[in-house]
């Protein structure tokens, strides 16, 4: 009997084993659906309603393109939130941030909102077609004034440039959103701020009048004083909902001027009806086969726009290297390779400032590629976090180093210092603004931050070792060549010690630790800014040749480096070399689905011999135990 129940447990755990690797197979198979980052079977649509309704419903980034293909602007890429359709795109005032002070006249200071991967214009056409769009606005005050008399001291700027009274409040009000239903602090004013006391006050609310997003600009005023302090925040762009129909047909969207693609169609042209995603063809402008140019950039000049294989000859036709394909990415523009760092892609010829996805350590080297904002200006690589920008620490942290913050990046750490490790400089900027506040007393640190391997450093903003800030260096802090920082005058004026690190073996910072603000007038505002990388290693690399990776995009960009441009390809060989690398792609997309259906039959057929056994099992112990029939 006991090892009957033995077995039974053993065949039991054993069944219950399958089965976890039955859920993880059924797993496997469904990440195989749609994910949002396969952008060669994903179609770039209008917005991110449209993709809902195309049947997409997995959040994530995706491109669109709200003027359609072909026309205006470029597509670019939002953050999807399919169970609503939204389209949410990111900016660098999304945090909290102080309005510096000195700038007292209206208006005076100017916080212009830079969108991650999209321009003002491109989002002036994704709100366009939408059917609603919000902004968050939000202003934190002390002695601060938003209206004086008649005037607005502080506004926002909308897309076209145009100066807007309504902070947070609908189109054409002049004050806060407090202003409508008279709620303001103090009665009837147009903002709770015009209070202008002590006391921390805000004005808050939504902008959601479209045609006026997104916001372009914030100007403030009235922050001379060290007690004027004025807080702001600006919230992501959200469109959702579509303010124009569906298209009926391909040939209505050929004959309004757009190029050939991926539309979402309305195939019953009756509201509620079937909706599909459909290929149209613009080919009918191309009669026969398309013509062999120099590169993809030049057939998509040339008005093609949808994606394949076609001959290129960089060269030009006749001369020198015989025409050959490639893969082209036309209906979105140039698909840039996963290259090592935004410094490759800059090299490589790539322009335009986003997102890409980089692998610093190479392909199947460990780190997975991982997405990383470029400024292909100077080809820096950079990695924000979530202290960006200026952030005041409270009241009631007396002892040093009371107050942690944490400094959580948008990338894995082991990702950021493989990146690092593969580039030629890194900084990040630091900064505090203290009032009667110390960084140093005597040979005691009271405020520090600490590195990637959790040191404490004393450094702030300036070369490791240096027991100080950047004035030491220089003999440039306030008062006194003696002193480590500026802010150890600890008196009650404002002031700053700022700088970058720019040790690659410290950094990122990953906390600050803060500490002396016991009750007011001691106040600190820290800010650590993002991570910045450029150039590469040398040590890190090896040539081209070496890899086995040509430094050159997959499509459109041919290099005036012989070593850069696309393979030659013998004639005798090229029909063969085509068809065997087609032969590859097939098999390999097939691979993964095959897999899964042999794994699930096995795992089908494995429980089933162990039902029987178990069950075989039982009937014979049932038998020998006298059982005749009946109930148990």
């Amino acid at each position: 009997m006991a090892s009957t129940s033995k077995h039974c447990h053993f065949y039991v755990k054993f069944a219950s084993f399958l089965l976890s690797m039955l859920v993880l197979v059924c797993d496997f198979q469904n990440a195989q659906a749609k994910a949002p980052n396969d952008a060669k079977d994903v179609p770039i649509l209008r917005s991110c309603y449209e993709l809902k309704l195309a049947g997409y419903s997995m959040d994530g980034e995706y491109s669109i393109d709200p003027d359609g293909h072909g026309k205006g602007e470029e597509p670019f890429t939002v953050l999807c939130e399919m169970s609503t359709g939204t389209s949410i795109v990111y900016h660098d005032k999304q945090n909290r941030a102080l309005v510096p002070r000195g700038y007292e006249d209206r208006g005076n200071f100017r916080a212009p909102v830079t969108y991650y991967g999209a321009t003002i214009e491109q989002l002036a056409n994704l709100a366009d077609v939408s059917g609603n769009c919000s902004q968050f606005i939000s202003l934190e005050c002390t002695h601060v004034l938003m209206w004086w008399k008649d005037d607005a001291w502080t506004y926002w700027v909308s897309r076209d440039g145009e100066e807007m009274n309504n902070w947070g409040s609908p189109t054409g009000t002049n004050g806060c959103h407090c202003s409508v239903d008279g709620g303001c602090d103090g009665g009837q004013r147009r903002c709770s701020c015009d209070v202008n006391d002590d006391r921390w006050r805000m004005d808050r609310g939504y902008l959601r009048d479209k045609n006026y997003l997104p916001v372009k600009e914030m100007r403030f005023g009235d922050s001379q004083g060290t007690e004027e302090l004025a807080i702001y925040r600006l919230g992501a762009l959200k469109c959702r909902g579509q303010d124009i129909p569906l298209y009926s047909s391909c040939s209505a969207i050929i004959e309004a001027g757009y190029s050939g693609g991926k539309y979402l169609i309305d195939e019953s042209s009756e509201e509620g009806g079937t909706v599909a995603v459909v290929e149209c063809d613009d080919r009918k402008d191309h009669p026969g086969e398309p013509p062999i140019l120099k590169s993809c950039a030049a057939l998509r000049e040339a008005g093609y726009r949808r994606d394949g294989v076609y001959e290129i000859d960089p060269d030009g036709y006749g001369v020198g290297v015989i025409p050959f394909s490639v893969q082209c990415y036309l209906s979105s523009g140039l698909t840039p390779p996963i290259m090592k760092s935004c410094a490759d892609l800059h090299v490589a010829g790539y322009s335009i400032n986003k997102e890409y996805l980089i692998d610093p350590d190479g392909p199947d080297n460990g780190v997975e590629p991982f997405a990383v904002f470029c400024d292909l200006s100077t080809g820096t690589s950079i990695i924000h976090h979530d202290q960006l920008p200026l952030r005041q620490v409270p009241f009631g942290f007396e002892e040093d180093g009371e107050y942690h913050i944490p400094i959580r990046y948008n990338t894995e750490f082991h990702q950021i210092v493989a990146l690092i490790e593969s580039s030629l400089k890194c900084r990040q900027y630091l900064s505090l603004e203290c009032h009667h506040v110390l960084i140093w007393h005597n040979e005691e640190l009271i405020n520090w931050w600490v590195s990637r391997d959790g040191n404490k450093m004393g450094n702030w903003a300036s070369p490791t070792g240096t027991r100080g800030c950047a004035c030491k260096l220089s003999n440039s802090c306030f008062r006194d060549s003696d002193r480590r920082c500026n802010c150890d005058a600890n008196d009650f004026v404002w002031r700053k010690d700022d700088g970058y690190i720019t040790d690659r073996s410290t950094l990122p910072i990953i906390e600050l630790r803060l500490s002396d603000t016991g009750q007011p007038p001691e106040s600190v505002f820290y800010t650590v800014g993002p991570l910045t990388c450029s150039g590469f290693d040398p040590s890190t690399r090896v040539s081209s040749k070496d890899e086995g990776k040509p430094l050159t995009p997959k499509d459109d960009r041919p290099s005036s480096n012989p070593s850069l441009n696309p393979p030659v390809i013998n004639k005798g060989a090229s029909s063969s070399t085509h068809e065997s690398n087609a032969s590859c792609s097939n098999k390999s997309a097939h691979t993964g689905l095959v897999v899964g259906i042999i794994l699930m039959i096995i795992v089908i057929l494995i429980l089933l011999v162990i039902v029987i056994f178990l069950w075989r099992n039982r009937t014979s112990h049932l038998k020998h135990s006298g059982y005749r029939g009946g109930v148990i």
